[in-house]
């Protein structure tokens, strides 16, 4: 997985929380985890039509705790489905953790970011940086640790966990 991405800012300002703004709270109860169904739900009871409008590589841009309420890995995993990054001002812990487990890029700590973009600017995003093409405007913040970034890199924490088990046969095999 490449950690750059290049799309349409989606803002969607402070306090969104994990069950009904994120994803339906419907599909928390079900215990949904189909890539393909998740694809289709995020921010859905904010707006209706966003999964289709969402473009793989576009960046959800958020303000103060992202993810907020209980962290039910279903939302992170259809931000996954969908492709998409998040830069955002700050990320409760839970949803932290869960958006590294689904492999989805993102900056937890980028109010700088944030304050500088509008939905529609166009925004490049790479590891600690977020360039908004629209504005002409750069702005770095500290990347997400090494071992955080391989994680996502690889998809999430199934494939880490792949790849662990692997190493360990080959280890013992040796």
């Amino acid at each position: 997985m490449n950690l750059t991405f290049e799309g349409r800012c989606w803002e969607c300002g402070d306090n969104i929380a994990c069950d009904g703004d994120m994803i339906p709270v419907e599909l928390v109860y079900a215990r949904e985890t189909r890539p393909e169904v998740l694809k289709e739900t995020p921010f859905t009871k904010i707006d209706a039509e966003f999964p289709a409008k969402v473009k793989a590589g576009d960046l959800i841009v958020a303000g103060k705790r992202f993810g907020s309420g209980h962290a039910h890995l279903q939302a992170s995993y259809a931000l996954a489905a969908a492709g998409v990054g998040v830069v955002a001002a700050s990320v409760p812990r839970g949803n932290y953790r869960n958006l590294v487990n689904a492999g989805v890029p993102f900056l937890p700590a980028a109010s700088a970011a944030v304050n500088a973009c509008e939905s529609g600017d166009v925004l490049r995003f790479i590891s600690g940086i977020v360039v908004n093409l629209t504005r002409g405007v750069t702005v770095q913040t500290e990347p997400l640790a090494p071992m955080l970034i391989e994680t996502i890199k690889l998809g999430g924490w199934k494939p880490m966990v792949r790849r662990r088990l692997e190493k360990m046969r080959e280890v013992a095999s040796g």
